[in-house]
């Protein structure tokens, strides 16, 4: 029994159990390997007969040189094994994610999202009325989706560009924040800092800060580009800041790059 190995894209885990297992019945075995990039995946037969399953990173020739005396450790590799189906094998990695420290143990909260509701149209008026219909259902999250920032009136243009869109927002957030709060809700708001469009101010001043292969840009894909988050002297997260104190909102933004005017900017204050 042998599988070929398996690289990115693809799940970097494996399950395997015995003949007709299924959610509730049945031995499975399964493993998760705790890492994003190339990988391999085997099951395989051992020479004794033994069946096995194993996992790591698969690096290219050069990815990772040691000199004398460095090492390196690999990704974990967590494994689990249940009598009770998949059912009894997801139960015991959530066990496990949740006995983290870190872990929250709140209760999640009922959460409004904009996006399907206005996609890119955003409006103060037709917002606030979204979320006093969201706060008569209970909502008790009203997160601001994609469009909030700077020439984003498409998914071709602006991604990378973190400040509010004065033409949309001529008052900044904090009417719809002030308003959303009001109501009782947090207020969230969406970000995707890992991203750029290349029809952006980002991606215009520093085309380096794109993941690429030597001069080599992948094709786009939905009109965007990886920003190389690793890149030494180009992407960076820090709180963003806001044209006048109106504009202010009390989150941190994660902001790529360096600001694009040179007027000074007051931060925004976070938690």
């Amino acid at each position: 029994m042998s599988a070929p190995p398996q690289t990115s894209p693809a799940f970097s885990g494996m399950t395997a159990g015995t003949a007709g297992f299924g959610f509730g019945s049945g031995e499975v075995w399964g493993l998760h390997l705790a890492w994003s990039g190339n990988h391999r995946i085997l099951a395989e037969r051992l020479p004794a007969g033994r069946p096995a399953l194993a996992a790591g990173e698969l690096l290219l020739p050069g990815e990772v040189v040691l000199g004398p005396g460095e090492e390196y450790t690999g990704p974990w590799l967590y494994g689990s094994h249940s009598d009770q189906g998949l059912d009894g094998l997801s139960a015991r990695f959530h066990d496990r994610l949740r006995a983290r420290p870190g872990h929250p143990h709140r209760p999640r909260p009922v959460v409004l999202n904009t996006w399907e509701a206005v996609y890119f149209d955003h409006d103060l008026d037709t917002l606030t009325h979204l979320a006093d219909l969201g706060a008569q259902v209970g909502v008790e999250r009203f997160v601001l989706d994609d469009g909030w920032f700077r020439h984003r009136r498409d998914d071709r243009a602006g991604l990378g560009d973190w400040y509010v869109d004065e033409t949309v927002w001529p008052s900044g957030l904090r009417p719809l924040i002030d308003h959303v709060r009001a109501l009782g809700m947090e207020f969230g708001l969406w970000v995707e800092p890992e991203m750029v469009n290349p029809d952006s101010d980002l991606a215009r001043a520093h085309p380096e800060w794109i993941l690429a292969t030597g001069a080599r840009t992948p094709a786009d894909r939905r009109s965007q580009q990886v920003l190389d988050l690793t890149h030494p002297r180009g992407v960076h997260l820090h709180p963003a800041a806001a044209r006048r104190p109106a504009h202010r909102v009390r989150h941190r933004l994660p902001q790529v790059g360096p600001q694009p005017r040179t007027r000074r900017r007051r931060p925004l204050t976070g938690r």
